[in-house]
């Protein structure tokens, strides 16, 4: 029997098993074990070249080419995607080369590129950013974190940008928040409409009210001032409840102190609105 006719038993068992492969294999059941293909519902370790119309995986799931239409998959345990992660949730560890995506994220996510989630509780990493509608956890970006609800810790090589913050959050360059609570600090500086607790900008700190402490290598300006500001010029557009330390101080309204080479209380009398070292107005 020559080469070619002993070849040929096995040629027709992969014919024959080419449509099985295409819907997918699982040994020692379609539903558990060792799987490869398109295998909606999986518990095991799964191959697969790239994924689409997942109902549910345990387990390790394994890709390469990025998923398709897979906006209701649910992955519990390792999914690892070369060229990216999708699906409604991912519980576990979700890694990729470019970058993981769902509605709902619980663990750890990472990115290459990026890690975009409704909401994450866990930690997402991402060579660019993470993007989400609320962190419950830690989020880091590459070069920034954009969010809207963050409660835990943001990181971003360029800055960080949230609506409501309540945690820790640095920025390279600076950090941005409508509703800040916690610990802010931003390389060139922290902008808020709202500041409670301590808040630290290389160049400067902007907000309407600061409640707490505000320190910054050149300015701290806001509209309402309740703790400490300390900057080389604090500027209080209203009223200061607290203490102002700087090269020059002013406030429109002082309760509270004020120490540095001059320093100005628009409330005092006359005389003594504008002095050097220290000015006081106590209630």
């Amino acid at each position: 029997m020559s080469r070619r006719l002993r070849r040929l038993p096995g040629l027709l068992l992969l014919v024959l098993a080419l449509p099985a492969l295409a819907s997918g294999v699982g040994l020692p059941a379609r539903t558990w074990g060792l799987g490869a293909g398109d295998l909606p519902r999986f518990t095991g370790v799964r191959l697969n070249w790239a994924d689409g119309d997942v109902d549910r995986v345990t387990g390790l799931n394994l890709t390469v080419w990025r998923p398709a239409a897979n906006d209701t998959a649910r992955y519990r345990g390792v999914a690892v995607g070369l060229l990216g992660v999708s699906g409604s949730s991912l519980a576990g560890v979700a890694v990729s080369v470019v970058g993981t995506a769902a509605q709902r994220t619980d663990g750890v996510a990472v990115g290459l590129l990026g890690v975009g989630t409704g909401e994450l509780h866990g930690i997402g990493a991402g060579g660019l950013g993470v993007g989400a509608d609320a962190v419950h956890g830690l989020a880091v970006g590459g070069l920034g974190v954009g969010c809207h609800a963050l409660r835990g810790a943001a990181v971003g090589g360029l800055g960080v940008g949230c609506h409501a913050l309540r945690g820790v959050a640095v920025g390279g360059l600076g950090v941005g928040a409508d509703d800040m609570a916690g610990l802010a600090a931003g390389g060139l500086g922290v902008g808020a409409d709202d500041v409670t607790g301590v808040v630290l900008g290389g160049v400067g700190v902007g907000a309407d009210a600061v409640t707490g402490l505000a320190v910054a290598g050149g300015e701290v300006r806001c509209d309402r001032l309740r703790g400490v500001a300390l900057a080389a010029y604090t500027r209080v557009d209203g009223r200061v409840d607290g203490l102002q330390v700087g090269l020059l101080n002013r406030a429109r309204e002082l309760h509270g102190v004020q120490i540095g080479l001059l320093n100005n209380a628009g409330n005092n009398p006359c005389g003594a609105r504008w002095l050097p070292g220290i000015n006081i107005h106590l209630p």
